[in-house]
This record gives structure tokens, C-alpha cells and sequence, in this order.
């Protein structure tokens, strides 16, 4: 596996040296770096699984690496309440290299919070340190930090998921019409569970934008032809919806990919 040190660019680098009668004594001082160019991008994000919901943030370098499956190479600690350090310490260029341009990418398991704010470290190779908070609310996470780090946060908030919410969508794959049945499919689910009062923002897997739903992971082209997000409250255990799944999945096949998530942390 390859191994690459980061860029720190540019240095900027105070006082000139002069090379007749000045004191040299300081040339051993610690060298500060106080600005770098923005090189990664930090997402926060919660995992949300049967056994609870754990924050974690996605790294990814803002420019694409020559090699797809490029990771970055980091170190964590948490200090409970004493706060995080995250150190990003290099790009890895595994020796399996899939050809092609794509940025480095790595999940940090940050851990579970209680509510408050808690002080946040990112630092490049012990180079350079930018502070910063992560506030942990009842309805949503924030990160703050300081400019000229190299790391900025993609979205400064994650909305957190209103616990008894069931999200996904529909995606037609075969003929447009399908259409029909995506839209029948959407009435059923709308008998067998209940509206979500879901405020603008963003949650992760979906985005609400004025009241409509959109898929994060979704192009501009799909979304508008032939993809189908809900996010609707679940009442019941849900094994009626299962059953509606289940009937409409041996009807279509994969010509109808329908994808259901709940806060139980189960995938449907």
C-alpha cells in the first residue's frame, strides 16, 4: 500500500532572516503554520443500527485522487466531556488500485453523545490544529471550526431522524409505466402509516427542502422522472408494511426497486 504525506500549502512564513548581525537563537523555535489551502471536507452523519444511533463523520478530499478506492489514513480520540481529537495523517493508495479519478474517503466512529457541547480537534499530521464544537441536540448535531485548517465541514448541521419514522423511496428501472404502480404503492404505504412533521434540512440519507423530499444520493435527473422518496411515521410494528412490501417486490421485481429504512435501524 502506498503512503502519502499531505500537502500543507501554502506556508505562510513570518520575518526575514538576515544573514549578518542577527540572533540565530530563534532558528530552532517550533516553525507555525497558521493558514493552509482547504484540502478535506468532514460530514457528519448518524449510523443508526438495532443496538442504538452513532455519530460518525465522513473525510473526503476535496480533490479527486487518481485511484478510486483511495483511502485516508487518521487517528481518533474522545475525552468524554474533555473533548475530540481527530488527526488526519496521510492518503492511502491501496495496491489493488481501481484506475480512475475519485476522491479519498474514510468513516470516523466518533461514539454515542448525551446532549451538550463538546470541544473538537482536527489536525493535519500535528501540523496544524483548527478548534471547534460539536453541538449535540435532541433534534439535530452542529459542527463549527475554524477557517484555514484545511478540513471544512460539508454541512455544518445533521438533522437527527424523529424516532417511529420510516423513510426510502422508489426507483422505476424498467418501463415509465411503472409509474402507475409507484404511485398506487405510495397510497397504500400513505393507509398504513401516518405524516411526519420533518423541519427543512438535511438528515443524511434525505433532504427536506419546503416540504418536498430529496434523496441525497439521487441526480437532478432522477429525481425528476423516476425516483419516489417518502418519509412517513410508523405507528405499528410494521408487518403490514412488510406485507405491502413483500407483494409489491413479487409483482414487479426489479423493474420496481423499492428501498425502506426504519429508526429501528432496520433496512426493509
Amino acid at each position: 500500500m502506498k503512503r502519502y504525506l499531505l500537502r500543507l500549502l501554502p506556508i505562510m512564513v513570518f520575518g526575514t532572516i538576515m544573514v549578518a548581525g542577527c540572533n540565530l537563537s530563534g532558528l530552532n523555535d517550533p516553525i507555525v503554520v497558521p493558514f493552509v489551502d482547504d484540502e478535506f471536507y468532514a460530514e457528519l452523519w448518524e449510523n443508526i443500527t438495532p443496538e442504538g444511533r452513532q455519530l460518525h463523520i465522513r473525510l473526503s478530499t476535496i480533490e479527486p485522487v487518481e485511484c478510486k478506492n483511495a483511502t485516508i489514513g487518521y487517528s481518533y480520540q474522545s475525552q468524554g466531556d474533555e473533548g475530540l481529537q481527530l488527526q488526519i495523517n496521510e492518503i492511502l493508495i491501496p495496491e489493488n488500485c481501481e484506475e480512475g479519478a475519485a476522491p479519498a474517503r474514510a468513516v470516523v466512529e466518533l461514539g454515542r453523545f448525551s446532549e451538550g457541547t463538546y470541544p473538537l480537534r482536527l489536525s493535519l499530521r500535528d501540523a496544524v490544529d483548527s478548534e471547534g464544537r460539536l453541538f449535540v441536540l435532541n433534534d439535530r448535531y452542529q459542527i463549527t471550526l475554524e477557517e484555514g485548517g484545511g478540513v471544512v465541514p460539508m454541512r455544518p448541521v445533521l438533522h437527527r431522524i424523529p424516532m417511529n419514522t420510516l423513510w426510502g423511496y422508489i426507483h422505476i428501472k424498467g418501463d415509465e409505466s411503472l409509474e402507475a404502480a409507484a404511485e398506487t404503492f405510495l397510497q397504500d404505504l400513505q393507509g398504513l402509516t401516518a405524516s411526519q412533521s420533518v423541519k427543512n434540512g438535511h438528515y443524511g440519507y434525505f433532504e427536506v427542502d419546503q416540504g418536498n423530499i430529496i434523496w441525497a444520493e439521487a441526480d437532478d435527473e432522477e429525481q425528476a422522472t423516476d425516483f419516489f422518496p417518502f418519509v412517513r411515521s410508523l405507528p405499528t410494528d410494521g408487518s403490514d408494511v412488510q406485507s405491502l412490501l413483500s407483494d409489491y417486490r413479487s409483482t414487479y421485481g426489479e423493474d420496481l426497486e423499492i428501498k425502506v429504512w426504519t429508526t429501528g435501524g432496520e433496512e426493509w
